[in-house]
């Protein structure tokens, strides 16, 4: 099913501005892919968010700041008495403008060939879309490096302000400029009348087929591989059920284990930020450890105040991981490359522990740097 979000929404507009031009099919694909871009940019962003961080800190160290980073999290003044922590939000790694300023390249792109009347192959509007792409990754690291060397913390209209200034001067305006250069450069002259090949519409009710077929296949989940996973915790003593929405709740106590299987190589797992904050806690902290020597992620958890939806009270800590019961990995790309092979299904892995389980130490108040 087409989620309707705000890049759909725009590229439908397009779509229907551009019906009369030759751009219909451009826009077309668009309109189909958008829903791809927002799956890709929900698999993929928990990495590109520790990504960024990695990429901050490293920069604002190799200038001579005295910042340390701990997952998604970037301490300012951890040597002094008064540390402050920016964590990198999802809004922060800017993924939910990564669609629009695409969206706004290919309306620049078809002003420009229409008013110049010349056009550009598929290859250059590819090479362009990928350049607005990376565009808008680095004016979110800016924005980041911006938010943490001024300590800007959320909600106030200078945290606004920054990420505005930086999306339009960073990468609306250079894709702006590289798109008119290009047309005028590149841009082969248009013959009036001349129509777009029979062989776009057919690729595109291939692709719109396609995704019909894969986004409508059953979520079957293997109970077998399920269950194999869950006699490695039920042997540690935990117990357990399995829960009407087919994932499994194991406990003993001070500990609660989520097995949250994934159906097929395509599938969106359920996350643990997802799932956690629909039951009213905040994930802090969020960086690459390890589980018994072998890699997960591992996030702090608080109750969020339900007026103020700050995190407050006493902390959980939660580790995940994807695991067939012979692997286990944090790699999106990795399980769903072997299970698209043939290799048993896997299951998101979900450990929660109280304090009493494992002590992270809180150093600095923490503050989000984009939201």
């Amino acid at each position: 099913m087409i989620t309707f979000d705000l890049t759909t929404i725009l590229a439908l507009v397009l779509f229907v501005l551009g019906l009369r031009t030759h751009w219909w099919p451009r826009l077309l694909t668009l309109l189909l892919l958008s829903p791809a871009l927002l799956y890709v940019l929900t698999v993929f962003g928990f990495d590109i968010r520790l990504q960024l961080s990695h990429w901050a800190g490293g920069l604002l160290q190799l200038a001579g700041f005295d910042v340390q980073v701990t997952g998604n999290v970037l301490i300012r003044g951890s040597g002094s008495g008064h540390p402050v922590a920016m964590s990198v939000d999802p809004a922060c790694a800017g993924l939910h403008m990564t669609g629009v300023s695409v969206l706004a390249g290919a309306y620049w792109l078809m002003q420009y060939e229409t008013r110049l009347r010349r056009r550009l192959n598929r290859v250059r509007i590819g090479l362009l879309a990928a350049t607005i792409f990376g565009l808008t990754l680095v004016s979110n690291l800016l924005r980041i490096l911006v938010l943490v060397l001024l300590g800007i913390g959320p909600d106030t209209w200078l945290h606004d302000l920054v990420g505005l200034v930086c999306i339009v001067g960073y990468t609306w305006l250079p894709a702006w400029w590289l798109i008119s250069r290009a047309v005028r450069r590149f841009g082969r002259e248009a013959h009036p009348g001349q129509t777009t090949q029979p062989g776009w519409a057919i690729a595109l009710l291939i692709l719109g087929i396609g995704i019909k077929w894969i986004t409508g296949l059953p979520e079957t989940v293997d109970r077998k591989q399920l269950e194999a996973v869950a006699g490695e915790w039920r042997s540690q003593g935990f117990t357990g059920a399995t829960l009407p929405n087919q994932f499994m709740k194991l406990e003993k106590p001070g500990y609660l284990v989520y097995l949250k299987p994934v159906s097929n190589w395509w599938s969106a797992e359920h996350s643990p930020a997802v799932c956690w904050r629909g039951s009213g806690y905040v994930l802090q902290l969020i960086e690459e450890s390890h589980w018994r020597g072998r890699p997960c992620y591992r996030a702090v958890l608080q109750k969020s105040d339900p007026g103020t939806q700050q995190p407050g009270g006493s902390a959980l800590y939660t580790y995940w991981w994807f695991s067939n019961g012979r692997e286990q990995t944090i790699s999106q790309i990795a399980f769903r490359w072997k299970m698209l092979w043939g290799a048993p299904d896997y299951v998101l892995v979900n450990v929660t522990m109280d304090g009493s389980g494992r002590q992270i130490a809180l150093n600095a108040p923490l503050s989000a740097a984009g939201e």
